[in-house]
């Protein structure tokens, strides 16, 4: 029997990370690169942040850009919106004010790319599970604790590549 990790939430399939490209003083070029993470391909994206009250974009290229107060909104163009895995667009935008993007989401999803934000990277191996408590009938195993950047969501518990449960903790007791 072996127990294997699943992270708290499914890997992103998709990145989105900003970059001042340049600052003029009074105003700056910004730019975003949305990157296919998963293995599917990705049909479409949207970017959302939020910048602070003195800062705005002032025109876009390669998405539509547009916005509700300080909460900006950019979605793909016909042209750049589907994404083979591995595969990314970047679209990038004039702006004013001298303040940063936070609170960004890709498509409805926290955008796992900046450098302040916490990647969703696989987790690791749960150590080897021990036996005891064994008799006729039953065992008990444990193990200690995978790790994730967003923490672990349960382990799955394998007979002969076969799933028998799915648990939440790090002990099993399997009977039968």
């Amino acid at each position: 029997m072996v127990g294997l990790a699943s992270p708290a939430e499914a890997a992103a399939s998709a990145t989105a990370t900003y970059t001042k490209a340049s600052d003029w003083g009074s105003g700056f070029e910004g730019k975003w690169t949305v990157k296919n993470t998963g293995t599917t391909t990705l049909t479409s994206w949207t970017v959302e942040w939020d910048f602070p009250a003195n800062t705005k974009v002032t025109s876009a290229w390669d998405a539509t850009v547009t916005n509700s107060a300080n909460h900006w909104t950019a979605k793909n163009l016909g042209w750049n919106g589907t994404l083979a895995p591995g595969a990314s667009a970047s679209f990038g935008f004039n702006g004013s004010g001298s303040g940063a993007p936070s609170g960004c989401k890709l498509n409805g999803n926290p955008c796992d790319g900046g450098p302040t934000v916490p990647g969703d990277n696989a987790p690791s191996a749960p150590g080897k599970p021990t036996a005891s408590d064994i008799t006729n009938t039953s065992v008990k195993l444990s193990w200690a604790a995978a790790t994730d950047d967003k923490g672990i969501k349960n382990y799955d518990v394998k007979r002969d590549g076969a799933t028998v449960a799915t648990v939440t903790g790090t002990t099993y007791t399997n009977t039968g």
